[in-house]
């Protein structure tokens, strides 16, 4: 959306679907009511294809995989995986511009943080954009 999305509500058909801990996957059913051609994203080590039996979802439904928290201690030396995950979003579905993200994240990591900082989370976006796989 080109304005800022106010509405805090559920979600009962998700078109995309971010796991950022994949324990969840074991204790709710993440991907309910997903749309036949949706996408999940999982933040993992596991293959494509163990998360696509683990989650039973059907073909038609794209299951991605990136380690962003193993990414995310390699570049940014903390586990948070968001900022990586938002590179492996922008590959997978190509809904942003990983430029546009990197863009992003300088202008407003740019007034709260170190330039090493800026460039770690950088480094994350641009691996997680490279890493990710799909099936």
């Amino acid at each position: 959306c080109d304005a800022p999305i106010e509405v805090h509500s559920n979600i009962d058909n998700p078109g995309i679907v971010v796991v950022l801990d994949e324990t969840l996957i074991d204790v709710i059913d993440v991907v309910e009511g997903i749309d036949d051609d949706g996408v999940v994203i999982v933040n993992s080590k596991h293959t494509p294809q163990e998360l696509r039996a683990k989650l039973g979802v059907p073909d038609t439904v794209k299951v991605a995989v990136v380690d962003a928290s193993g990414i995310a201690l390699d570049t940014i030396k903390r586990d948070i995986p968001n900022t990586p995950i938002v590179g492996a979003l922008a590959k997978v579905t190509g809904a942003v511009d990983v430029e546009s993200v990197k863009g992003q994240l300088v202008t407003s990591f740019g007034k709260k943080f170190s330039q090493e900082i800026i460039d770690a989370n950088l480094e994350s976006v641009a691996r997680a954009f490279e890493e990710v796989q799909v099936a």
